[in-house]
């Protein structure tokens, strides 16, 4: 996962210093300016996780670095500790009703400091995470509207006809108009239980459950066994495997998932499905590829994959009832377990996921 972004507004050489002496050990990356004017250059070329900003800047007051932050729609959220050497009452109210998100008058303890970013970390996160549901929601209310939509007109019109005029219909007719009201029925079901299932990953901390110790063989038989596979198709599964530090059902959702992604895509133009599945213990984790041999994915797709609803044009031609949520409840399931989950090159061609996952030993010792 990408490790936090920290910029460190401060003219002072010893303050910078102590900052980085003090989060030399915190999982982040920092990146210093030593005036307002390098912190709106550097601000204007990325947008950190935290700005540690110094309130008396000799070119720029603090608190004008900090309106244009909150005054910009991409910093605009970005927490802000401000740093002064004057802590009265009024600095400290003015600060925080600028905007800032905390404030510590210097000279500052190194262990004050490293938990008040740690706390501020956690709630940008904590943000940024909230604003990605949201973000989903809504992209799941229009997604479960317009997809619904097309089998629920389609049962509703089937049934209407049989209603109105089924006394008038060869018997053939009525069971060919009673088989499309099944189907579009079980594709209105496939849609929200996926749905459903992708919502179950959001879920707070408290409803994941135990992460138990499953067997990645077992649970890689039983995906191939409740996927569709022909008789003239080819798997193979090969390596070594050990439990993970996952939920049984989490990791059943990853494998299979993957497989499906795999059945629905990875056919060769004969129609013939080659997969590839192989297994690894690599240090405390486990190491699971899933391969085919079909067109693989463009690079302009790898990079989406894993987004919730994303549908590349061409698997809508290949599997037209997709929800677009399978991979990204892959990636949701891998990252409540602390893992790992990429797109690879495939050789010589195809397209191959890898996903790593912490070893039940591992979490164990956690």
């Amino acid at each position: 996962m990408r490790r936090p972004l920290i910029l460190t507004v401060e003219d002072a050489q010893s303050v910078r210093r102590l900052i980085r002496l003090t989060l030399e050990d915190h999982p982040c990356d920092l990146i210093e300016a030593a005036t307002g004017a390098e912190a709106m250059d550097e601000l204007a070329a990325r947008r950190p996780d935290l700005v540690l900003l110094d309130r008396g800047l000799p070119d720029i007051d603090g608190l004008d670095v900090l309106a244009a932050m909150r005054a910009h729609p991409e910093l605009s959220s970005v927490p802000v500790i401000l740093l002064t050497g004057r802590a009265t009452p009024v600095d400290v109210v003015s600060g925080l009703a600028s905007g800032a998100f905390d404030f510590i008058a210097k000279p500052f303890e190194p262990a004050e400091l490293a938990a008040r970013v740690t706390v501020a970390l956690r709630v940008m996160a904590l943000t940024d995470e909230l604003r990605q549901r949201n973000a989903d929601l809504s992209m799941f209310a229009s997604r479960a509207a317009h997809d619904l939509k097309s089998p629920l007109t389609a049962i509703k019109g089937l049934a209407d006809t049989l209603a109105h005029r089924g006394e008038h219909l060869p018997e053939a007719t009525k069971v060919e108009l009673l088989r499309m009201i099944s189907s579009s029925s079980d594709r209105a079901a496939t849609m929200v239980q996926d749905l459903l299932a992708l919502a179950r990953y959001d879920a707070v901390d408290e409803e994941r459950g135990a992460a138990g110790s499953p067997d990645p063989q077992g649970i890689v038989e039983k995906a191939l066994g409740e996927a569709v596979i022909g008789d003239e198709d080819h798997v193979s599964v090969t390596g070594s495997f050990a439990p993970v530090g996952m939920p049984a059902a989490d990791l059943l959702a990853v494998v299979s998932n993957l497989i499906d992604n795999a059945v629905h895509y990875g056919r060769g133009a004969d129609g013939r499905l080659e997969l590839r599945i192989q297994s690894e213990v690599t240090g405390d984790r486990l190491r699971l590829s899933v391969e085919d041999r079909g067109p693989g994915i463009p690079d302009t797709d790898a990079s989406r994959v894993f987004e919730a609803f994303y549908r590349p044009a061409a698997s809508l031609q290949q599997n037209p009832a997709s929800t677009g949520v399978g991979l990204a409840i892959v990636r949701r399931a891998v990252d409540r377990a602390q893992g790992t989950v990429e797109v690879v090159e495939a050789e010589p061609f195809g397209a191959k996921f890898v996903v790593e996952i912490p070893l039940a030993s591992a979490v164990a010792r956690l």
